[in-house]
């Protein structure tokens, strides 16, 4: 399966509206759906508080967001959870991410406000994405 297609996965799940895949160096694998819209530099800070109570006090510091922080359609939010090791989620009214982390990739799912999506269904979706790529070595 391509990278894209396992971000294609994420979309079709239906707990999320976009999805993505990236390297721990920020490149992006497979992108798919709408709403992820983050640079290379905020993926590195996001692998970077997915790997130490540092990174999550630097992300906290300057701001958990996606996409270009001048741009009007970036989005800032509230961090829920930070756990390194294991996961990032946040929410802005009723959008919302979730990063996790495998051993050589990250996995990003976002929803919409108008999707209906609530947070544990992103949060599942996306865990099992890992799970599946952890198996395979990933």
């Amino acid at each position: 399966m391509s990278w894209k297609g396992y971000s294609d996965k994420l979309v079709a799940s239906k707990g999320c509206t976009g999805g993505g895949v990236y390297g721990l160096n920020g490149a992006a694998w497979g992108v798919s759906g709408t709403g992820i819209t983050a640079t290379a530099t905020q993926i590195k800070e996001w692998v970077a508080a997915l790997q130490s109570e540092k990174g999550v006090e630097a992300l906290r510091a300057k701001g958990f967001y996606n996409g270009d922080e001048k741009a009007p359609s970036s989005l800032k939010y509230i961090l829920l959870t930070a756990t390194p090791g294991d996961k990032l989620v946040g929410k802005k009214g009723n959008a919302g991410i979730c990063i996790m982390i495998s051993g050589k990739a990250i996995v990003v799912g976002v929803y919409d406000e108008k999707s209906g999506i609530q947070p544990p269904l992103c949060v599942d979706a996306v865990g099992k994405l890992v799970a599946e790529l952890k198996g395979k070595g990933f």
